[in-house]
Protein backbone atom coordinates (compact mmCIF):
# COMPACT_ATOMS: atom_id res chain seq x y z
CA UNK A 1 0.00 0.00 0.00
CA UNK A 2 0.87 3.74 0.00
CA UNK A 3 2.09 5.77 2.96
CA UNK A 4 1.00 9.50 2.96
CA UNK A 5 3.22 11.11 5.29
CA UNK A 6 5.86 13.49 6.17
CA UNK A 7 7.94 12.55 2.86
CA UNK A 8 5.12 13.00 1.00
CA UNK A 9 4.73 16.83 2.23
CA UNK A 10 8.93 16.79 2.18
CA UNK A 11 8.07 15.99 -1.81
CA UNK A 12 5.41 18.80 -2.25
CA UNK A 13 7.22 21.64 -0.19
CA UNK A 14 4.64 21.81 2.25
CA UNK A 15 6.97 20.22 5.39
CA UNK A 16 6.94 23.82 6.62
CA UNK A 17 3.31 23.66 7.68
CA UNK A 18 2.22 23.73 11.26
CA UNK A 19 2.30 20.28 12.86
CA UNK A 20 -1.45 20.44 13.29
CA UNK A 21 -2.14 21.39 9.93
CA UNK A 22 0.65 19.12 8.71
CA UNK A 23 -1.94 16.40 10.50
CA UNK A 24 -5.33 17.83 8.70
CA UNK A 25 -3.64 18.06 5.14
CA UNK A 26 -2.32 14.20 5.47
CA UNK A 27 -6.05 13.23 6.49
CA UNK A 28 -7.70 15.47 3.48
CA UNK A 29 -4.89 13.78 0.81
CA UNK A 30 -5.88 10.51 2.31
CA UNK A 31 -9.51 11.08 1.72
CA UNK A 32 -9.08 12.72 -1.15
CA UNK A 33 -6.67 9.69 -2.66
CA UNK A 34 -9.50 7.16 -1.62
CA UNK A 35 -12.33 9.05 -3.67
CA UNK A 36 -9.86 9.07 -6.27
CA UNK A 37 -9.12 5.47 -6.26
CA UNK A 38 -12.50 4.16 -5.81
CA UNK A 39 -13.94 6.48 -8.95
CA UNK A 40 -11.24 4.83 -10.58
CA UNK A 41 -11.74 1.64 -9.31
CA UNK A 42 -15.77 1.42 -10.05
CA UNK A 43 -15.27 2.39 -13.51
CA UNK A 44 -14.01 -1.63 -14.29
CA UNK A 45 -15.99 -3.16 -11.31
CA UNK A 46 -19.40 -5.26 -11.80
CA UNK A 47 -22.07 -3.99 -9.73
CA UNK A 48 -20.99 -7.57 -7.65
CA UNK A 49 -17.43 -6.55 -7.13
CA UNK A 50 -18.46 -2.95 -6.57
CA UNK A 51 -20.48 -4.34 -3.74
CA UNK A 52 -18.39 -7.02 -2.08
CA UNK A 53 -15.66 -4.73 -1.86
CA UNK A 54 -17.40 -1.92 -0.56
CA UNK A 55 -18.67 -3.90 2.23
CA UNK A 56 -15.38 -4.90 2.85
CA UNK A 57 -13.47 -1.56 3.07
CA UNK A 58 -16.73 -0.53 5.12
CA UNK A 59 -15.58 -2.93 7.26
CA UNK A 60 -19.01 -5.25 7.45
CA UNK A 61 -17.33 -8.32 9.72
CA UNK A 62 -19.80 -10.85 7.64
CA UNK A 63 -18.35 -9.86 4.35
CA UNK A 64 -15.20 -9.99 5.73
CA UNK A 65 -15.51 -13.81 7.25
CA UNK A 66 -17.33 -14.62 3.93
CA UNK A 67 -14.43 -13.48 1.42
CA UNK A 68 -12.25 -15.07 4.12
CA UNK A 69 -13.70 -18.50 4.03
CA UNK A 70 -12.80 -18.55 0.24
CA UNK A 71 -9.08 -18.02 1.17
CA UNK A 72 -9.00 -20.70 4.24
CA UNK A 73 -5.21 -20.67 4.42
CA UNK A 74 -5.47 -16.87 4.42
CA UNK A 75 -3.17 -16.86 7.74
CA UNK A 76 -0.08 -18.38 6.33
CA UNK A 77 -0.47 -15.85 3.21
CA UNK A 78 2.92 -13.06 3.49
CA UNK A 79 0.63 -10.33 2.79
CA UNK A 80 -1.48 -11.04 6.03
CA UNK A 81 1.87 -11.96 8.45
CA UNK A 82 3.66 -8.40 6.72
CA UNK A 83 0.78 -6.46 8.03
CA UNK A 84 1.13 -8.42 11.27
CA UNK A 85 4.74 -7.60 11.25
CA UNK A 86 5.40 -4.70 9.53
CA UNK A 87 2.21 -3.14 10.23
CA UNK A 88 1.84 -3.76 14.20
CA UNK A 89 -1.82 -5.35 13.84
CA UNK A 90 -2.40 -8.28 16.14
CA UNK A 91 -3.28 -11.33 14.69
CA UNK A 92 -6.85 -12.01 14.12
CA UNK A 93 -7.85 -8.79 15.27
CA UNK A 94 -10.76 -7.73 13.28
CA UNK A 95 -8.53 -4.42 11.95
CA UNK A 96 -6.15 -6.69 10.29
CA UNK A 97 -8.89 -8.79 8.57
CA UNK A 98 -10.38 -5.85 6.63
CA UNK A 99 -6.93 -4.72 5.98
CA UNK A 100 -6.04 -8.25 4.66
CA UNK A 101 -8.83 -8.79 2.91
CA UNK A 102 -8.86 -5.44 1.20
CA UNK A 103 -5.27 -5.93 -0.06
CA UNK A 104 -6.26 -9.52 -0.99
CA UNK A 105 -9.38 -8.48 -3.13
CA UNK A 106 -7.73 -5.96 -5.16
CA UNK A 107 -4.61 -8.31 -6.01
CA UNK A 108 -7.43 -10.47 -7.11
CA UNK A 109 -9.47 -8.47 -8.76
CA UNK A 110 -7.93 -5.55 -9.96
CA UNK A 111 -4.40 -6.76 -10.12
CA UNK A 112 -3.29 -3.28 -11.80
CA UNK A 113 -4.44 -1.02 -8.78
CA UNK A 114 -0.98 -0.47 -7.52
CA UNK A 115 0.17 0.46 -10.87
CA UNK A 116 -3.15 3.15 -11.07
CA UNK A 117 -2.82 4.35 -7.60
CA UNK A 118 0.65 5.25 -8.05
CA UNK A 119 -0.50 7.65 -10.99
CA UNK A 120 -2.91 9.33 -9.00
CA UNK A 121 -0.84 9.85 -6.50
CA UNK A 122 1.83 11.29 -8.62
CA UNK A 123 -0.80 13.27 -10.08
CA UNK A 124 -2.29 14.81 -7.00
CA UNK A 125 0.94 14.75 -6.01
CA UNK A 126 1.88 17.59 -8.82
CA UNK A 127 -1.72 19.46 -8.20
CA UNK A 128 -0.24 19.96 -5.10
CA UNK A 129 3.17 21.61 -5.99
CA UNK A 130 1.73 23.55 -8.17
CA UNK A 131 -0.94 24.95 -5.22
CA UNK A 132 2.05 24.91 -2.94
CA UNK A 133 1.98 28.57 -2.36
CA UNK A 134 -1.52 29.00 -2.06
CA UNK A 135 -1.31 26.47 0.85
CA UNK A 136 1.31 28.06 2.46
CA UNK A 137 -0.40 31.19 2.62
CA UNK A 138 2.17 32.86 0.22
Amino acid sequence: MFSIDQDFLNETGLSTLPLEDRRLLLAHIQEELAVRIGRRLSEHLTDTQSNEFENIIDGDYSAVRSYLDKNPDYEEDPAYLNLIENAGFEPGSPELLVQFSILKWLNENYPEYEEIASRIIQQLKQEIIVSKDSILGK
